[in-house]
C-alpha cells in the first residue's frame, strides 16, 4: 500500500473488492500526515474498513471469497 499511495500520489483513488466500493481515507481520521501513517502501516501491513454498515461488510467477505 505504501508503495501504492506513493506511485499515485494527488490522484484520486477507490477500491473495489466484488460489489464493494468505497474512496480510501488514508490518513484522515487519526493520523494527520502520510509519514505517520507510513509509520503505522508498516509497524502492523494491515488494511481495514471502519464503520460499514452490515450489508457492505457482507459484500467484502462475497467479494474475498476465492471462486
Amino acid at each position: 500500500m505504501p508503495t501504492f499511495r506513493e506511485t499515485h500520489e494527488g490522484q484520486k483513488t477507490r477500491m473495489v473488492i466484488g460489489a464493494f466500493e468505497c474512496n480510501p481515507m488514508w490518513g484522515t481520521s487519526r493520523q494527520t500526515d502520510y509519514a505517520q501513517w507510513k509509520k503505522g502501516w508498516l509497524g502492523s501491513p494491515a488494511d481495514k474498513f471502519l464503520g460499514v454498515s452490515e450489508d457492505n461488510a457482507k459484500k467484502i467477505v462475497e467479494g474475498l471469497k476465492i471462486k
